[in-house]
């Protein structure tokens, strides 16, 4: 996120508002403004008329078989697609990076090239077999979920998190969380992510039991419900916070809150950052009643507990949860070879033959929470960084 001031110069070079346009945030950690920094800073990156990659998975496309391509979904969180259309700026690259060559669009189920001679042989794998376009980690993960229509959710804690929702084309604004076509234009992948979420949980087994999660799921299991509050913002937050400096804090502490308590406080504000980043995507709550959770998180299950009372709704964490985006993956290839019709049956062939762990939410926990995230909210709406 360094190039805080390219935004702006970015924007003005281009003469409108970057965010309107593409139908997503624009912001340091969008390709313009980075493609600017490094004009700035390290010219020679540019030169020669260099390929621009979105994602790791199209430098390994590129080596397999030579296709510069990247995927619809990934191309939408860049800055420069045109959500509306399914498009490029073009336009775009010629005043900020002249001579940067921007990859092909493709569908992830879609041919981006053959196996090339060399690749077959160092895998040991048939020549000319088809390369597919792929996806990367959001949309992979979404449909690992077995999230693919309009109004379904599902919930991510990795190091980072997100609550990805699936929504109309035409319900589609600006500005608030990302906004994705998944396997079409028709109905788009809408995300509201948050920078702390794993990285609070590993901060607060550190802190708190030595860096030991068994003993932190231990302390937790003991603490009893409480009114203190934790900001878990340890390494600032990005869009639709967009607060990179914003900083932790607990309120409300007093002689009877020991590290079970702060521990356990750290969990709930996650969860209260995630409801309030879900609320962002438009619905106070889901329309389902389950809400599918994916992640390293979920191996806590003080966590699931707290989600589930948060949320008001039961948590379903499937079997091998880390395994379900790398299924997710695989989806364009059974769509590809007719081993499925759509996500629906691979989820029923594959997804939902994994044995599931459900969280029910308690009544009165659910009623502490929403009492306790509406002061969750005033908090931090109050946070400013004191000079």
């Amino acid at each position: 996120a360094r190039a805080v001031r390219e935004v702006d110069e970015a924007a003005s070079r281009l003469g409108l508002d970057p965010a309107l346009a593409t139908g997503n945030p624009f912001t340091a950690s969008s390709l313009p403004p980075k493609l600017l920094w490094l004009s700035r800073h390290a010219p020679q990156t540019l030169t020669g008329r260099p390929r621009l990659h979105v994602g790791a998975k199209d430098v390994l496309i590129e080596r397999l078989c030579g296709a510069h391509v990247t995927d619809h979904t990934a191309a939408a969180t860049t800055g420069l697609y045109d959500l509306a259309r399914g498009r490029w700026y073009k336009s775009w690259m010629d005043t900020l990076a002249p001579g940067v060559q921007l990859p092909r669009l493709r569908w992830p189920r879609e041919v981006a090239g053959l196996l090339s001679p060399g690749p077959a042989e160092s895998l040991g794998l048939p020549e000319s077999i088809p390369v597919l376009t792929g996806l990367g980690d959001a949309g992979a993960t979404t449909l690992g979920a077995g999230v693919s229509r309009a109004g379904e959710h599902y919930l991510y804690l990795g190091t980072s998190g997100w609550v990805g929702s699936v929504i109309l084309q035409r319900l589609s604004r600006a500005g608030e969380g990302f906004r994705l076509p998944l396997l079409n234009l028709g109905e788009v992948l809408a995300v509201a992510p948050i920078s702390n979420a794993g990285s609070a949980h590993r901060w607060a087994a550190q802190t708190f039991a030595g860096g030991s999660y068994e003993e932190l799921e231990r302390l937790m299991m003991q603490a009893p419900a409480s009114d203190l509050l934790c900001l878990p913002s340890v390494g600032g937050e990005r869009p639709p916070v967009n607060d990179p400096p914003a900083q932790g804090i607990f309120h409300g502490v007093d002689p009877r809150s020991d590290a079970g308590t702060l521990a356990h406080a750290v969990l709930e504000g996650v969860a209260f950052a995630l409801r309030q980043t879900a609320e962002r995507l438009g619905k106070q709550r889901p329309e389902q009643q389950t809400l599918t959770v994916l992640g390293g998180g979920t191996r806590s299950v003080t966590w699931r507990k707290v989600i589930a009372d948060v949320f008001g709704m039961t948590v379903r964490v499937p079997g091998q949860a880390a395994l379900l985006p790398v299924l997710g993956g695989a989806y364009p290839a059974f769509r590809h070879l007719g081993w499925t019709g759509s996500v629906a049956e691979y989820q029923r062939q594959v997804l939902t033959s994994k044995e599931r762990a459900l969280q029910a939410p308690s009544p009165a926990l659910a009623a502490h929470y929403d009492l306790k995230y509406a002061r969750y909210q005033e908090l931090s709406a109050r946070m400013d960084p004191l000079p």
